[in-house]
């Protein structure tokens, strides 16, 4: 009988309760703490994030999508170009903040989240996403910050993709 690829099956709800737990369990014992989401999932999670944890959130948006004065970060994309923005004076220099996106893949948009927020002074101790892939080695890029992954792709021998099913 042909298995799946999946064993079990994970609904959103349960995707937020893990990376709330993540993020409580590691910033257990730090105050003052900001919570960052990249456009447009990082919205999703984010919030709910910094509610839990009593911290403020600062959207990262694409550009043009903010009212008054931005900063932004340009970033190189597998297939071209890319940037992030967020509004000065939504961090004050010496603020601490996490990260929270959706995917991290090469790595590209974390760094450029990162390298803004440090150049406002803060200092990010941690970034969080629901999806890894290891694969295209994303953490390589952030220069040390620790990456917090929920869930990550597992290899399977004899799989045929495309079908779901596993070859006997």
């Amino acid at each position: 009988m042909p298995t799946t690829q999946c064993d079990c099956v994970v609904d959103p709800q349960s995707i937020v309760c893990g990376l709330v737990f993540l993020v409580l369990f590691a910033f257990l014992f730090i105050f003052e703490i900001l919570c960052a989401g990249v456009e447009a999932r990082g919205f999703m999670f984010g919030p709910s994030i910094a509610l839990a944890i009593g911290a403020k959130f600062v959207p990262l948006r694409k550009p043009k999508k903010l009212p008054g004065e931005v900063i932004s970060e340009a970033y190189v994309l597998e297939y071209g170009t890319d940037c992030l923005e967020m509004h000065v004076g939504a961090v004050q220099p010496g603020e601490r903040a996490l990260i929270i996106d959706d995917l991290v893949a090469t790595g590209g948009t974390l760094r450029a989240a990162v390298r803004l927020l440090e150049r406002m002074g803060a200092e990010v101790v941690e970034c969080a996403c629901v999806i890894g892939l290891p694969e295209a080695k994303g953490q390589c890029r952030l220069n040390g910050t620790p990456l917090y992954i929920l869930v990550e792709p597992r290899e399977l021998d004899n799989y045929c993709y495309g079908t779901g099913y596993l070859l006997e």
